[in-house]
């Protein structure tokens, strides 16, 4: 079997998303730290551990699953971009994905890698200037995002993002995606939304589905395998 050598495009991104994530890291841990100092704060230290190992328990095999899942379809730029800064299924993972239809290029491909490092990067900018923009004029903003008017939107913004980005999928690929997508639709509508994908239940949700998607395409392969 040939030896994958990392082109020096790679390398660079490799080298710049460990330094910049460690570094991001490293701030976000020094927050509470210089806090405890400054404010001479005592820490509670079995209990900051309690609370440390259920978070732990709850959302380490989620983001283990997502950053399996989300790799060849961010990149390793894109993803370290997503990774760091954050929103990357309602913000990262649809810009890039959209990013890739308009540039008419397949994920995996290495054109597809720096359009969705592009992609993660420039909604990063316009998240933080749509933010910088709601803190400064947050008393005028407030009372029209909270009127009744706005709410069914709000309450349905993740589904419609994403099912935007599943229909193109679905369609272009439907004997592939046909059970574990007709599945997810099932249990939605009998479950909800909100019950389904509630964070307690995703720690047996995102890899249940995962592992379906991947026996239902090897069982496609083999029967096409077949003479």
């Amino acid at each position: 079997m040939a030896k994958y050598e990392f082109s020096k495009y790679d390398k660079r991104v490799h080298n710049l998303g460990f330094w910049s994530t460690l570094i991001m890291v490293i701030a976000m841990v020094a927050v509470p730290f210089g806090m405890q100092k400054t404010f001479d704060i005592e820490i509670a230290l079995a209990e900051t551990l309690k609370v440390f190992f259920t978070a732990v328990t709850v959302f380490a095999p989620i983001a283990i699953c997502e950053f399996v899942s989300y790799a060849p379809l961010l990149g390793a730029g894109g993803q370290y971009i997503a990774f760091v800064t954050g929103n990357v299924m309602n913000m990262k993972l649809p810009a890039a994905k959209n990013a890739q239809k308009i540039c008419n290029v397949e994920s995996g491909t290495p054109e597809a890698e720096a359009i969705s490092a592009l992609a993660a990067a420039v909604s990063t900018v316009v998240t933080t200037l749509i933010i910088t923009v709601g803190m400064i004029l947050i008393v005028q903003i407030l009372p029209v995002l909270q009127a009744e008017l706005f709410k069914p939107a709000f309450s349905n913004l993740l589904p419609a993002i994403f099912s935007a980005l599943a229909i193109p999928v679905f369609v272009k690929a439907l004997k592939t995606t046909a059970v574990p997508g007709g599945i997810s639709v099932i249990l939605t509508l009998v479950l909800s939304y909100q019950v389904l994908c509630a964070a307690t239940r995703q720690f047996y949700v995102l890899p249940a589905f995962l592992v379906l998607a991947v026996l239902w395409e090897y069982f496609l392969y083999r029967r096409e395998a077949q003479p």
